[in-house]
């Protein structure tokens, strides 16, 4: 062992972020700090994988949608975790408890421990692991170092081999190609190539919803790292990415899945766009156009946004429409009935739904505001442009 004092640094860490903390020595646990006990450590589900991993510094998902912080240096491992950026749901922690051995009283008891350990977002934790990683290996990373280090590989190839029926190299060779086209259409801003090869961009090889939810989750950390590269501000990148990573875990089915990815890859893309032809001339128009497609499945008002950029309506109504020449109220009729568009043409979504996941406050509203701009229902206009 090294003359690093693990102890002094992993109190340190577990003191600022309140995160359970071990280090490993060769395999050996040589230190752990939890300020809150758990029955059994969740860890030890995920020790395999994470003991795989060659980077110096990363961040892992695992299929229960938690993330750790890993710091390697020479064999010597530290890792913190795990923690959420929402509270988990009861099921999901009993599932947990369960494959940990624990049942009747310890799971109720593991259930309560669980809902003690802090949430913590993944920003604020790969800002601590790039603390943690210069005092045990003296790098001066950025945070945007570390997103650039997260690789999926070892995930993915655990997933595709505990869930998939047999794995082969055909499959694996399919998934790193999608996620190069997915990466380079991002990095170029190319929102029409995005529509032109969803199918195939969209195509996630497992077969269980939380393995499908773990390839979105390394998904968009992809496409924030790729719209980073084409422009995007980090801090802004790392934000979206973070909502778009929450709003995955409480999708229900493929299909809810599906549409959130197409809305994720769409929204990177057109950040970058807006950056490359300078379509939007101002911050305050940048900021305004990006909250609106974040939240593009929600009910959005005018005064939502102003609130999240600390502006007054009035201020940020007149600013808007000065240089867009359209209301902000407009500008998200746009956006939705934009998304409305791909919805019915590639998938088979019920009308009914996509107006519910628009945030429109009915059905009747939704397809008179449709026609209003399209000129067709939606009904007509799906059986027009539908892909088969």
């Amino acid at each position: 062992m090294n003359d690093i004092d693990y102890r002094y640094i992993g109190d340190l860490f577990g003191d600022i972020t309140e995160l359970p903390v071990r280090v490993y020595d060769g395999g050996t646990q040589i230190y752990r700090f939890f300020r809150r006990e758990l029955l059994r450590d969740p860890f030890e589900l995920v020790k395999d994988d994470i003991f795989s991993i060659t980077s110096h510094v990363c961040y892992y998902f695992s299929t229960d949608l938690y993330y750790y912080g890993i710091v390697n240096n020479n064999g010597i491992i530290f890792v913190a975790g795990p923690s959420r950026d929402s509270q988990d749901t009861d099921e999901n922690v009993r599932s947990i408890a369960h494959k940990l051995g624990l049942y009747n009283d310890d799971e109720d008891r593991f259930v309560y421990q669980m809902r003690t350990i802090p949430q913590v977002s993944i920003e604020k934790l790969i800002d601590n692991l790039c603390m943690i990683n210069y005092f045990v290996n003296g790098e001066k990373l950025r945070p945007t170092d570390i997103v650039e280090s997260f690789s999926s590989s070892q995930a993915v190839g655990r997933l595709l081999s505990a869930e998939g029926p047999d794995e082969n190299e055909d499959m694996g060779m399919s998934y790193y190609s999608t996620e190069q086209m997915m990466r380079n259409i991002v990095r170029r801003g190319d929102i029409e190539a995005i529509d032109r090869f969803f199918p195939q961009l969209s195509d996630m090889p497992l077969y269980t919803l939380d393995g499908q939810k773990h390839i979105f989750i390394v998904r968009t950390a992809a496409a924030a790292r790729a719209a980073i590269h084409g422009g995007m501000d980090t801090l802004r990148a790392f934000k979206a990415s973070e909502e778009f990573m929450h709003r995955s875990d409480s999708a229900s089915d493929l299909a809810e899945l599906t549409m959130l990815m197409q809305e994720m890859l769409r929204f990177f893309a057109g950040e970058v766009r807006m950056l490359r032809e300078g379509s939007v001339s101002s911050r305050l128009v940048y900021d305004v156009a990006g909250y609106i497609r974040q939240h593009i499945s929600e009910p959005i008002r005018t005064e939502q946004i102003a609130d999240a950029l600390y502006l007054s309506r009035s201020h940020l109504s007149r600013r808007f429409s000065k240089e867009t020449g359209k209301t902000i109220s407009e500008f998200i009729m746009l956006e939705k009935i934009a998304s409305a568009k791909r919805q019915l043409r590639y998938t088979e979504r019920p009308v009914t739904d996509i107006s519910d996941l628009l945030g429109f406050s009915s059905q009747s509203h939704f397809i008179r505001v449709f026609r209003k701009y399209t000129g067709e229902t939606p009904r007509e206009y799906r059986n027009k442009y539908a892909t088969r």
